[in-house]
């Protein structure tokens, strides 16, 4: 875990170097998706949007029926440090977090 992760109380799915490659490797757009209380509305928005996401009970990283789209489901609050970051391109989080974090 790095020192800010630490700083937060928060737990890393993957280390960032290991989600830089991930992503590096594939050349679509990255979308951070919010695993917990906010994924089904999230799923829900994003399907209405005409984009719809499957996703494995065990896997932190859902199909999506876009082959341009890569979405990873992580905790919320990580997701601003890591579009921030360049590790997604975009991503979804609650305003309360935004507002807090500024």
């Amino acid at each position: 875990m790095t020192a800010a992760t630490q700083r937060r109380g928060g737990s890393k799915i993957l280390s960032d170097s290991a989600l830089g490659f991930y992503f590096k490797i594939m050349n679509k757009l990255k979308i951070g998706l919010p695993k917990g209380s906010l994924q089904e509305a999230t799923l829900q928005l994003l399907s209405k949007a005409g984009f719809n996401f499957s996703i494995s009970s065990r896997s932190y990283f859902p199909s999506v029926d876009d082959e341009e789209l890569e979405g990873i489901l992580i905790r919320a609050q990580e997701i601003p440090r890591y579009v921030e970051d360049g590790v997604f391109d975009a991503g979804l989080t609650g305003h309360d977090w935004i507002i807090e974090n500024g």
